[in-house]
C-alpha cells in the first residue's frame, strides 16, 4: 500500500493506520472521503465494522467504503441500500458503500 501511495504522489494526502481496527475507530475523531476494508475472511468482522465506522461518522457526505469480502459474509440489509457497487471475483467480493447522510443505522 505504501508503494502505491508513492507511485501516486500522494503521501502528503494518505496515512496508513497500522492498530487493531476497534480500537482505531475508537479513537479516530477525523471524518475520512475513502475507506478500505480488508477483514479476515469468515470472522463476521464485516457489519460490525461498517455499523462502527457509519455510528462513528468516520465518513465524509458521500464518502465511499470499498470493502473486500468474503462471499460467504453478507451484508446487512441496511448497508445494501448505500451499496453502490458489488461484484464477485471467485472467492471474493467487493463492494462499495456510500455514505448517505439520511441513512438510520438500526
Amino acid at each position: 500500500m505504501k508503494r502505491n501511495i508513492e507511485k501516486l504522489k500522494c503521501t502528503s494526502d494518505c496515512k496508513i493506520h497500522r492498530k487493531k481496527v476497534n480500537a482505531f475507530l475508537n479513537s479516530c475523531e477525523k471524518k475520512f472521503d475513502l475507506i478500505f476494508m480488508d477483514p479476515p475472511y469468515n470472522k463476521g468482522l464485516v457489519n460490525s465494522t461498517i455499523e462502527r465506522i457509519i455510528s462513528n461518522e468516520l465518513l465524509t457526505e458521500n464518502g465511499h467504503i470499498v470493502i473486500e469480502h468474503s462471499p460467504r459474509e453478507k451484508l446487512q440489509d441496511a448497508w445494501k441500500d448505500i451499496a453502490t457497487y458489488s461484484k464477485n471475483y471467485g472467492s471474493s467480493v467487493v463492494t462499495v458503500l456510500e455514505n448517505n447522510i439520511s441513512q438510520d443505522v438500526d
